[in-house]
């Protein structure tokens, strides 16, 4: 489990993700789950949970 930032350039915004890995049996690969937990704000260095 591990928490990364990704920026949608469209609305300008950086939004947080709890992002972990699981393996998918059908794929025989690993796959990636992402949850969004909130915004970042830059300014502040902060997450603004939604």
């Amino acid at each position: 489990m591990s928490i990364t930032k990704s920026y949608n350039k469209h609305t300008n915004t950086w939004y947080v993700y709890d992002t972990t890995y699981v393996f998918d049996e059908t794929k025989n690969k690993k796959v990636q789950k992402r949850k969004c937990i909130g915004k970042y704000d830059p300014v502040t260095d902060s997450i603004i949970e939604t």
